[in-house]
């Protein structure tokens, strides 16, 4: 939040939170005095969303928070255990 209130200026900064509520957001954002007028805040954890989200909105900066609640329907994020491949001796 910090941040985005440093970087702020005329232009949007996007603020997507994967763990947060709007209002634990606007707690946070109110206790640290932050200047709220040009941070718009998204709550989603799936990337394509967010995508579309940045594309219509087009901000200055996007923060994440937090990176490891992101996830993609198009990529299989489930650990892959590697079987070892046997030659054949004959």
């Amino acid at each position: 939040m910090q941040i985005c209130d440093k970087v702020q200026t005329e232009d949007v900064v996007l603020y997507v939170s994967g763990e947060e509520s709007a209002e634990q957001i606007k707690i946070r954002a109110d206790r640290l005095n932050i200047n709220k007028n040009n941070i718009m805040f998204f709550g989603e954890t799936d990337i394509d969303l967010i995508e579309s989200e940045i594309e219509k909105k087009n901000p200055k900066l996007v923060i994440i928070d937090s990176i490891q609640t992101i996830y993609s329907d198009k990529v299989d994020s489930m650990p892959r255990k590697h079987k070892s491949v046997k030659g054949n001796n004959s």
